[in-house]
């Protein structure tokens, strides 16, 4: 059974088709396109005209793609931005109308739940703690006592560069990262979880992916290379070094750093910084396995 799932998160637009067999998948078809939906959305709550004819373009061009590859069943989500848009439903009702495609707003909690089945397709161990940084918020998925806990902060790599980066274009200022720090960790005083020091941390989602094609250099993306690649706290800081005292138009011409996540990669890669320093943790382990893979697990029991 063919099966296509589409994540519309804050900071890009995500497809993925595979073949269901056996309880697992073929991936068939990923492509990825960087929208940006949630510019501006934390200021102002509403999406702006450029921002949705990108979403309106990208989806419109994922449905030809589902079409040619003849897909029986089809899920499609929006996470952070989508959930922060005051006029949401006729949002999502006018990408229905133009693309055909339907569109469910999920909650934080369910986005989690999701992140989390993808992982555990990759790692089964239950020690684990899973980690996705997206353009709005940051996920954490962790079992206790055999039940599921689930936290979603505002913590976002496009949320914090608009809170706290003047200019884009030129390299971070040491105020800016300091002002970005301290606004993760106040936010992640707020977590409870227990058991830390027995937990695996595996990290998910475009951030903590681009790090890791970023530290092996790899030009053209390859899950194979991603998939279980450890990356380590020192590896974490030295980079936000390489990538804060480059101006933008230097970030976008790194091996392994997409051009569309060159301005809010420096927020991101605080972010993980911040969760390793404080979870005391000297490493994570990269999946390419998250919300898209659960979602597909999803969509195959139904």
């Amino acid at each position: 059974m063919k099966l296509a799932v589409i994540d519309q998160g804050t900071n890009s637009s995500r497809l993925m088709i595979a073949e269901s067999s056996n309880n697992d998948f073929k991936v068939l078809k990923k492509e990825l396109i960087i929208t940006r939906m949630g510019q501006g959305v934390d200021k102002t709550g509403k999406i702006n005209q450029e921002a949705y004819q990108r979403v309106i373009k990208a989806l419109g061009y994922f449905r030809e793609i589902i079409k040619d590859y003849q897909v029986e069943k089809i899920m499609a989500v929006g996470t952070s931005a989508l959930r922060d848009l005051e006029n949401k439903d006729e949002f999502i009702e006018n990408i229905e109308q133009v693309t055909d495609i339907k569109l469910k707003s999920i909650s934080g909690e369910k986005e989690a739940e999701l992140i989390f089945k993808g992982a555990a397709t990759f790692n089964n161990s239950k020690e684990l703690l899973v980690i996705d940084i997206g353009g709005g918020s940051t996920e954490f998925i962790w079992t206790e006592k055999d039940k599921l806990n689930l936290r979603s902060l505002n913590l976002g790599c496009v949320r914090l560069t608009e809170r706290h980066i003047l200019d884009t274009s030129k390299v971070v200022l040491d105020h800016e990262v300091k002002k970005i720090s301290e606004n993760i960790i106040k936010c992640l005083n707020s977590l409870e979880i227990n058991n830390i020091k027995k937990m695996q941390l595996i990290g998910v989602g475009g951030t903590i992916t681009t790090l890791a094609a970023v530290k092996q250099g790899l030009i053209d993306y390859s899950s194979e290379r991603i998939e279980g690649y450890h990356l380590t706290r020192s590896d974490i800081v030295n980079l936000l070094d390489k990538f804060k005292n480059m101006s933008l138009a230097k970030r976008k011409k790194i091996a392994g750093l997409q051009p569309g996540r060159a301005d809010v990669i420096v927020s991101g890669t605080i972010i993980l910084k911040e969760i390793l320093n404080y979870f005391d943790k000297k490493e994570l382990i990269v999946s390419d396995r998250d919300i898209l893979y659960g979602m597909l697990v999803e969509v195959s029991d139904k």
